[in-house]
């Protein structure tokens, strides 16, 4: 089944994952296989540079980056563009019933779990309907969510996929029902950090991540929603929620992440100040003295100087 057949019918959702995804991506080097009682649908597939629509279907995707060599990664599911890490490790949960348009830039290996929603929701202990349990994982939908269990789980299930008998099965049903448990309770906290009434300092291990990130794309330009998606917080809360950490705005906060990589590379090396400059985000040399200038009170050229003496 192709898109054309699809696009009519993306309301109610279309198709199964694994034959939309064969048909769309089919220039791209892919293993397909099945798993567990529901069955699970699981594709892993090695991407390069693209773009491509999406139709609807009627599973939800769960995505995992295993590898990733990507300038930049966005999808739009209709509510406008979103910004992705692209990072390994990143993973996303794509709604059911929602046609997307994705864009990767630069080589990627992906791994994805397919299962529809009614299936999802009655695991979840829902009734089938596909709102009321699905409805909790309303808060981790077009965000990036960065959680060391996350890639264990999904990894775990796809060596388990190889496997014949019952006993294989259950485990992998036993898995899945743990990453969906994981994804249940991530859904919860942010739901909870969305809330206006309970605005809290973001916590040690979201602030680790965003600085991990920030520090890893210090030579181009970070947009508040892109460091929000870490986060998985919208740009409203988050920008909150990161001051109340760190006592700083995102912006200021990235600007000495950028000052404390220059200071290292003028300290251990003898690259010119215009090549610092834009090793570490800024637009010019000038912008960089200047910014220098405001942090440590001498200019780089001055701070590189006392530090020969």
């Amino acid at each position: 089944m192709g898109l054309q057949m699809c696009q009519s019918d993306t309301a109610r959702g279309c198709g199964d994952y694994g034959s939309v995804y064969g048909a769309l991506y089919n220039r791209f080097p892919q293993q397909t296989r099945t798993a567990g009682s529901m069955p699970l649908n699981l594709i892993r597939v090695d991407q390069q540079s693209h773009e491509t629509a999406d139709p609807a279907v009627e599973q939800i995707v769960f995505r995992l980056v295993l590898e990733s060599d990507m300038s930049h990664s966005s999808v739009d599911c209709g509510n406008g563009r979103v910004t992705l890490s692209g990072r390994k490790g990143s993973f996303y949960l794509a709604p059911a019933d929602a046609a997307s348009y994705w864009e990767g830039q630069g080589d990627h290996q992906l791994l994805m779990l397919a299962l529809p929603k009614l299936n999802v929701d009655r695991m979840m202990a829902g009734d089938g309907s596909g709102t009321s349990a699905l409805s909790s994982l309303e808060p981790l939908y077009n965000r990036d969510i960065f959680n060391g269990a996350i890639p264990n789980l999904m990894n775990r299930i796809w060596d388990h996929s190889t496997q014949d008998g019952p006993g294989a099965s259950l485990l992998v049903d036993g898995l899945f029902m743990t990453l969906l448990g994981t994804l249940a309770g991530l859904a919860d906290s942010k739901s909870s950090a969305e809330d206006p009434g309970s605005v809290l300092p973001l916590d040690a291990r979201r602030l680790v991540e965003v600085t991990d990130y920030v520090d890893a794309n210090l030579d181009r330009t970070m947009a508040l929603d892109e460091l929000a998606a870490i986060a998985g917080l919208s740009m409203y809360h988050f920008s909150r929620c990161f001051k109340l950490a760190t006592n700083t705005t995102p912006h200021m906060f990235v600007t000495a992440r950028r000052i404390e990589a220059s200071r290292a590379l003028l300290a251990r090396t003898d690259d010119g100040l215009a090549d610092i400059a834009y090793a570490c985000g800024f637009s010019s040399q000038a912008y960089f003295t200047t910014k220098f200038r405001e942090h440590t009170g001498l200019t780089p050229g001055a701070y590189r100087a006392a530090l020969c003496q």
